[in-house]
């Protein structure tokens, strides 16, 4: 489980630097609208993700507590 929560930075850093990534596509390329639609697709999924992991990691901290009570 402690392997599983220090992977949450690199998750959460991912999926920060996708959210910026989209949008820089809306931002510089928006009057192309492939990039455009690539960049709104790209915040979404991501944000959506972060939030889903920032979720996720709070629980797994929960857990991880409660799993070092129950064993000390």
């Amino acid at each position: 489980m402690k392997t599983v929560m220090k992977k949450f930075t690199l998750y959460k850093t991912i999926e920060m630097v996708l959210l910026l990534v989209g949008v820089g596509l809306i931002a510089f390329l928006q009057r192309f609208d492939v990039a455009a639609g690539l960049g709104a697709g790209l915040v979404l999924q991501a944000a959506f993700t972060l939030a889903l992991d920032l979720f996720a990691e709070a629980r797994g901290q929960d857990y991880l507590a409660a799993l070092d009570g129950w064993l000390t």
